[in-house]
């Protein structure tokens, strides 16, 4: 988890992909259609986490930057209108969303939710029935 230069610690998560994904949701499942190859393809599945402010300094039984939180901002909205951090902010986690350690921790992610959209049955929604 990088701290911004803004002083912001960030981080990325796909919790709320895989969640869904296990439970059979039928967007997540087409969001992760057989043409999904990469994490750069389902960058709107990756949320970005800001952190709360911590309030007593990090000790070895309550280790970081404090309680996670959802930014309300996706993978792609880093560098879209959405996304109000400076320029500096945007360098700094692009750097470290590039580095080897974060994009093998986010591959990793990546295969379990293909993993479970290929073998969770997905619950079809009702008002799609007949469409097809």
């Amino acid at each position: 988890m990088p701290q911004l230069p803004s002083g912001q610690h960030v981080s990325i998560s796909l919790d709320r992909a895989l969640n869904g994904a296990g439970n059979g949701n039928f967007a997540i499942a087409l969001m992760v259609e057989p043409g999904v190859t990469t994490p750069s393809d389902i960058g709107d599945l990756i949320d970005i986490l800001y952190y709360r402010a911590r309030s007593a300094p990090p000790t070895e039984e309550t280790p970081g930057a404090g309680e996670p939180y959802l930014s309300g901002l996706c993978l792609t909205d880093i560098y879209a209108e959405k996304c109000k951090w400076s320029a500096a902010d945007k360098a700094a986690f692009h750097a470290w969303y590039r580095r080897p350690r974060t994009q093998e921790w986010l591959r990793e992610q990546f295969e379990e939710l293909v993993r479970l959209v290929e073998t969770v049955p997905v619950d079809e929604p009702g008002e799609l029935r007949g469409m097809f």
